[in-house]
């Protein structure tokens, strides 16, 4: 009987600090959003193609590419360019990029398999830029 209530009561201890551990220690699992409602509320905007080949397995492949213009949502949300994606932040650049993987697909008639490129979304990635030296006024 003791032997019970102490696991018991090591096993309420472990809970009671696991609950009360800073939020940050705690795994957090994203929050899901279907395809259709993420396409519009973006910062960086996706287009979706659909790559149909008949003799390849899979037959469709869908492509999530970064569209044409990256802030043209935030033109028509009046939100002001310094706030979007595309810009210049001291001495980051912010730029909407265009993830690719690759895909295993078989191609039956042949008996062959191939790898191939799938652009698999877009985002808003930072990457460090310097700032360009002083230069001399004047003739040199």
């Amino acid at each position: 009987m003791s032997h019970q209530i102490l696991l018991f009561t090591a096993a309420l201890a472990i809970t009671t600090l696991a609950s009360a551990m800073p939020s940050h220690l705690h795994h957090h699992h994203p929050r899901t959003v279907d395809l259709a409602d993420a396409l519009n509320r973006t910062v960086c905007p996706i287009v979706v193609e659909v790559d149909d080949d008949p003799a390849r397995v899979p037959r469709r492949i869908k492509m999530m590419k970064c569209a044409p213009d990256p802030n043209k949502w935030c033109m028509q949300q009046k939100i002001p360019q310094h706030e979007c994606c595309e810009h210049n932040h001291n001495n980051h650049q912010m730029e909407c990029v265009e993830m690719h993987d690759t895909v295993l697909v078989q191609y039956p008639a042949a008996g062959s398999t191939r790898t191939f490129d799938v652009a698999v979304g877009c985002s808003c990635m930072v990457g460090q830029s310097s700032r360009a030296t002083t230069v001399p006024s004047g003739p040199t």
